[in-house]
């Protein structure tokens, strides 16, 4: 089962199917978070802000209002338990539909930093859904296979989300 869930980790930062978006790095300490160029654009964030330091909340604006709970939750516990974190969530754009991404990160530097990418997972091509969507069936599995209940509920919800996107009704 390690094995399966190292595969799958390796995939969602691999580019095979998601292309990365960007590196960040947040200073606990400051509370500011540093991104790259790109990154900081696909999060509405003024780029020279971000290669400053601009405030977690002003990235945290850019995430789709259903996921910003879990958003904020998986990086509190990422950080207090100083285990890594992966976590699908939207963005939505001003035109068309919202970009599906993975965040990863890690605690660094001491317990002094929280550092990470952004994969896009999903951009409006279907065949990108498609391979997004089997790598969430694939983690879904996993999940129930250790028992994560919450990590299972919340990548059903993104099953279901995608399945509305592929029929072209979602909203978001």
């Amino acid at each position: 089962m390690a094995q399966a869930l190292a595969g799958v980790d390796r995939w969602l930062v691999s580019g095979d199917v998601g292309i990365s978006l960007g590196s960040w790095r947040w200073d606990l300490a400051t509370g500011l978070v540093v991104a790259e160029r790109r990154l900081a654009e696909v999060f509405g964030v003024d780029p020279s802000e971000a290669e400053k330091g601009a405030p977690l909340a002003v990235f945290a604006e850019a995430i789709d209002s259903r996921d910003r709970k879990e958003f904020d939750r998986r990086i509190r516990r990422a950080i207090e338990t100083r285990q890594d974190l992966h976590l699908l969530y939207r963005i939505p754009q001003r035109f068309g539909p919202a970009l599906w991404v993975v965040g990863t990160g890690s605690v660094v530097d001491d317990n002094r930093a929280f550092m990470g990418t952004v994969t896009l997972l999903w951009d409006g091509d279907s065949a990108l859904l498609d391979a997004a969507a089997s790598l969430v069936i694939t983690a879904t599995k996993i999940a129930e296979t250790l028992g994560h209940r919450d990590l299972v509920h919340f990548l059903r919800m993104a099953l279901f989300e995608m399945a509305t996107i592929g029929r072209g009704s979602h909203a978001g």
